[in-house]
């Protein structure tokens, strides 16, 4: 039997200053491979000096966030959301048409399917101020949209910031 090595070394985490690895492919007679991973030396990261002081704020932030991350203790996988397209206040007057419910709750739909928990409403200024054209039917809109995702037992994240003005969004 022929016996064929091949030594794969993992650089991404070279350049991170984690372990390597080295995998070793070695065919089988069924013709099926056994792939052994062997973790290798860890690496030193070298840092120029002129980033040195950004490297260890940035080593040290991310770890205090790593620490202080409440998710982490809780026992509770984090939660997945996702931007609700279909809804954007960017979409304008599309979101008053008769259907843009409809698409809502099919994107909800599939959201559930693939196990997202919540959402990312994006309601644009100036679209629920009182002077602003049809801004009673915009709020009704975002109401509908927020029972929509209770309804789904999602959570609601409800971004703001100003209409993009002259795109083709």
């Amino acid at each position: 039997m022929k016996r064929f090595i091949l030594v794969i070394l993992l650089f991404g985490s070279l350049a991170c200053g984690r372990t390597a690895q080295v995998e070793t492919v070695i065919p089988t007679q069924s013709g099926q491979a056994v792939i052994i991973t062997t973790p290798t030396a860890p690496t030193t990261l070298r840092i120029p000096a002129e980033y040195s002081a950004l490297y260890n704020l940035l080593d040290t932030t991310l770890d205090a966030v790593n620490r202080d991350y409440p998710g982490q203790n809780s026992g509770k996988p984090p939660l997945i959301a996702a931007e609700l397209a279909y809804a954007n206040g960017n979409a304008g007057e599309k979101l008053l048409a008769p259907d843009a419910i409809a698409m809502v709750r099919q994107q909800l739909d599939g959201f559930s399917q693939m196990g997202v928990g919540g959402v990312v409403l994006a309601i644009k200024f100036p679209l629920v101020e009182p002077d602003f054209p049809r801004s009673a039917e915009y709020l009704q809109f975002f109401k509908q949209v927020a029972n929509e995702v209770r309804g789904h037992r999602m959570k609601l994240l409800v971004e703001s910031g100003a209409l993009f003005s002259g795109t083709a969004f």
